[in-house]
């Protein structure tokens, strides 16, 4: 076994004995910081490498933890099982308003998305993004 994979398999050990035995409060705020950063990761992909700008991906985050919190503490389910329930909603959600979207053409279509940012020649100065707010006194 190659070192790299010895040290992955260490690591998977280590987060599979966490809950086990580090107290509740830390493994709950572990959970937080792992689902914020897979939050974080999401909207890094979709805007830094995809170039758009989504304000929908909170909604969907949104509707999966709703979804999975009201079937795990309202109906009592398993919160694995809730989960997958809220990922099943987030799911449809998203086809349904995905399905939507796509048929948006023409003018319509501009409600829908974020406009691009034009690209500005080499050496241009981009004005301030607050500088229309700004009061110049003279």
């Amino acid at each position: 076994m190659t070192p790299a994979r010895l040290a992955l398999a260490a690591l998977l050990a280590v987060i599979a004995l966490g809950p086990v035995l580090l107290p509740e409060s830390l493994v709950t705020m572990l959970n937080y910081t792992g689902l914020y950063s897979l939050v974080a990761i999401g909207l890094a992909l979709l805007t830094g490498i995809g170039g758009m700008t989504s304000f929908g991906q909170a909604a969907f985050v949104g509707v999966g933890a709703y979804a999975t919190a009201y079937f795990s503490a309202t109906v009592g389910l398993s919160p694995w099982i809730a989960l997958l329930i809220g990922l099943a909603f987030t799911a449809v959600t998203a086809l349904m308003l995905g399905a939507l979207t796509l048929r948006l053409a023409g003018q319509s279509l501009l409600p829908g998305r974020e406009p691009p940012v034009p690209r500005r020649p080499y050496g241009h100065q981009q004005p301030a993004a607050d500088q229309h707010l700004r009061v110049r006194v003279r």
